[in-house]
């Protein structure tokens, strides 16, 4: 028997929607963070999720030693790309000009 508020539904899949990555400084390691949709037999949202290896908790979750290469990759490939777009951006300051005495 079920309580009066109890509404069954059947969650039938999970779909990863992000991924992120970010540097933890400090460490010198990625912090992985991956977020997700829970979906009905009916194909609707039910609930999202969150799990991250800088977690706690039921929300950690461990990353295999194969990813640390793929995504210091990534870094290794976008910083030079946001360096060229800030750059692109922002314009040096030049130094100021002495007077000629």
């Amino acid at each position: 028997m079920s309580k009066i508020n109890e509404i069954n539904i059947n969650i039938t899949k999970a779909v990863v929607t992000k991924i992120s990555i970010e540097l933890d400084i400090d460490k010198q390691v990625p912090v992985f963070t991956i977020q997700g949709t829970l979906v009905s037999d009916t194909g609707r949202k039910v609930s999202d999720f969150v799990y991250g290896s800088d977690w706690y908790n039921d929300s950690k979750i461990e990353i295999p030693a194969s990813a640390n290469f793929p995504s210091s990759e990534l870094f290794k490939i976008f910083t030079p790309i946001i360096c060229e777009k800030i750059n692109g951006v922002f314009k040096a300051v030049e130094a100021p000009k002495k007077n000629k005495v």
